[in-house]
């Protein structure tokens, strides 16, 4: 149900990318035409600004479909490592202290230090 939400607002969302994306190309041809004609510096100034503006969306329509596709791939990850976090994830935001976050390292290391040594133990 929730997946079926996310994806109809991602298909929208890609949809009217691109619908913005194609009226700003039809509104840089008109500048452009209007700038060289008029051969006003705030023709040209406007002209300059549509083509960021459309590099802007093009690159936000890059990101939707990059996000779409990291959300597919989470929810196909049943594996998770002992945090509890997908193995597939490559960026993480952390909210809170430099202390809480490595107080979190040491417990990790510490863990993994006794399951380095359990192996040794019964290897022998």
């Amino acid at each position: 149900m929730i997946e079926e939400k996310s994806e109809k607002d991602l298909e929208y969302a890609r949809d009217t990318y691109i619908e913005l994306i194609e009226k700003a190309k039809q509104a840089i041809e008109f500048s452009f035409s209007l700038a060289q004609d008029s051969e006003s510096p705030r023709a040209t100034e406007v002209f300059a600004n549509l083509i960021k503006s459309a590099s802007d969306i093009t690159d936000r329509l890059t990101e939707l479909h990059m996000t779409k596709t990291a959300t597919k791939a989470v929810a196909k990850t049943d594996t998770a490592d002992p945090l509890g976090i997908p193995l597939q994830a490559n960026q993480f935001n952390f909210f809170g202290t430099t202390t809480s976050i490595q107080e979190m390292l040491k417990e990790i290391a510490l863990d993994e230090k006794k399951i380095i040594n359990n192996i040794e133990h019964k290897s022998k």
